[in-house]
This record gives C-alpha cells, sequence and structure tokens, in this order.
C-alpha cells in the first residue's frame, strides 16, 4: 500500500481519510513587466518634453548677463593708493617679569657678597685672663 497522507483530527482519531491538495488556479503565462517607479518617471519626462522650438524657448527662464566690462583707460577707475602699516609699540609681559626677577637676582647676590665680606673680617676676642 502507497503512503496515505492522514488529517489528524481530535475528534475522531480512528476515522482516516487520504489527503488531497486543493486545486490551484493557474493564471496565464503572459510575461509582464514589473511596474517600477524609474519607467513611471521615465515616461513623464518623456512626456514633459516640448515638441516645438517656440515651447522650447518658454520651457528655459529668460537670459540674463552681467553688463559687459570697459576695457578703455580713460573709463578704468585711479587705483587705490593705500599708506604702509606702521607698527605700534608693544610690551610683553615675559620681559616685564624676566626684568624684575633678574633685578632680585641681582639684590640677592649684593647682599650675599656683603654677609660674605663680613664673614671674613677678623673680629678678634679678649682673651679670658685670670683675675
Amino acid at each position: 500500500e502507497g503512503t496515505l497522507f492522514t488529517a489528524s483530527s481530535s475528534s475522531s482519531s480512528s476515522a482516516r481519510r487520504p489527503f488531497k491538495a486543493r486545486a490551484v488556479p493557474r493564471a496565464s503565462s503572459r510575461p509582464a513587466s514589473p511596474k517600477l517607479t524609474r519607467s513611471a518617471r521615465a515616461r513623464a519626462a518623456a512626456t514633459r518634453v516640448p515638441a516645438t522650438a517656440r515651447e522650447k524657448e518658454e520651457h528655459f527662464a529668460p537670459f540674463k548677463a552681467q553688463p559687459m566690462p570697459i576695457f578703455s583707460p580713460a573709463a578704468a577707475e585711479p587705483p587705490l593708493v593705500r599708506s604702509a602699516t606702521k607698527p605700534a609699540p608693544f610690551s610683553l609681559e615675559s620681559e616685564a617679569r624676566s626684568a624684575r626677577v633678574a633685578e632680585e637676582r641681582e639684590l640677592e647676590l649684593l647682599r650675599r657678597a656683603e654677609e660674605e665680606r663680613a664673614a671674613r673680617e677678623f673680629k678678634a676676642r679678649k682673651m679670658p685672663v685670670g683675675d
């Protein structure tokens, strides 16, 4: 016996019927192009193209050009003469700080030299004499 597919039903497990697939309706086998958005745009652009030369002229905005420049030397404006930049005096904070530190260092060296000179000076003490 061939293989039989059975429909399982919870109510009647004893009754077995062979499985039969439903018939699928067949569509005609004519090839059809998918409806893509680019093809719709291409058709729309093709219909918008003006047919006559007059419509082509109306299709574009009117041409607006800048006026033609005058190259004659008489009509040219004289060149603008500007004065040279004059440097302004400036002072850097680091220069003032450096001068202050150098002055403090000089004072410190003078103080140390004075201390050393005073330390080298001979100071004799009196000899304790037995009284």
